[in-house]
């Protein structure tokens, strides 16, 4: 039995597709590119929950991984990509998900659908595991656009995000309609992490397993932990942030820490100036000052 975690953007697959491994009594998990590999007993880092050695296989490899799994004795689980890094406003998530869903389905692969429960930017690992250093050039493949200077990188970024975005959104809404009914379980982001624990369960029995009770006492630790992290995560977008441009729109003083505004959340505050405000931030610089108000003298 083959079951697929899958969503529009990284957040919570890699939980659920451990802890369902965890929860029914599993030391090992096969892997397509590792063989067997072993299972820890808590899979978090400090960022995600990474720490688990996940079948991941991109678009191009499904094939590859449907066939050298068919015959793998017992539950498999895996978190296929279903968009790769590309979720600009140029893509459409309709007609490559639905034909990438269908094909699991032919193959009698069971599917868990985590959708995202607030607005889906560019995914540039804010909870991965790259670097700085890493994301920039990232960001100016993603823009289609040669250069090395921050300044006008963030502000076409900022741009991009914006143009476009609700008809982008609204195509991703029918995404999801079509797709509810060929999930075994579909499930919002604030749903899963705020009842983990029921849905697991659930889903656990309406597969046919069973849950190891000893295993789901040290679970529920991790679980905790877990949720604390992405918590965490979401108050700096549902509060710190319509906070932060609040403050800048009315020359209000917040100070940001510099730890909390990297590359991608400069270019998100500015892209919620011109969604939430109206407003453009245009900075002569690379320099993002840390202050709300020095901002404010910056705005259009």
């Amino acid at each position: 039995m083959r079951i697929a975690i899958i969503g529009m953007a990284g957040y919570g697959q890699t939980f659920f597709d451990w802890s369902l491994n965890f929860l029914t009594g599993k030391d090992q998990t096969w892997h397509y590119k590792k063989g067997w590999v072993p299972l820890p007993d808590n899979p978090l880092t400090e960022k995600n929950a990474h720490g688990y050695t996940k079948n991941h296989p991109e678009p191009l490899d499904i094939d590859l991984f449907l066939e050298q799994s068919k015959d793998i004795p017992g539950m498999l689980s895996f978190y296929p990509v279903l968009v790769g890094k590309d979720t600009s406003v140029e893509y459409d998530p309709l007609p490559n998900g639905r034909e990438f869903i269908d094909k699991l389905l032919r193959a009698d692969v069971k599917i868990v659908f985590i959708k995202p429960s607030r607005t889906l930017y560019p995914n540039f690992g804010e909870r991965g595991d790259r670097t700085e250093e890493d994301k920039f050039p990232l960001m100016t493949e993603w823009l289609r656009r040669d250069g090395t200077d921050w300044k006008t990188t963030r502000e076409q970024f900022s741009l991009k995000m914006f143009a476009g975005r609700r008809e982008w959104d609204k195509k991703a809404e029918k995404f999801y309609e079509e797709i509810k009914p060929k999930a075994l379980l579909f499930i919002t982001q604030d749903e899963f992490l705020e009842q983990a624990e029921k849905h697991l369960i659930d889903f656990i029995g309406k597969v046919g397993l069973k849950v190891d009770g000893e295993r789901l006492k040290q679970w529920q630790p991790v679980k905790k932990q877990w949720k604390e992290m992405l918590d965490g995560w979401n108050i700096w977008y549902d509060e710190r942030l319509p906070k932060i441009t609040e403050a800048i729109v009315e020359n209000k003083s917040i100070t940001m820490q510099d730890s909390e505004i990297n590359l991608l959340r400069q270019t998100i505050i500015m892209h919620h100036l011109m969604k939430d405000h109206g407003r453009r931030l245009i900075l002569p610089t690379d320099d993002f000052p840390l202050d709300t108000q020095i901002l404010h003298g910056f705005l259009k």
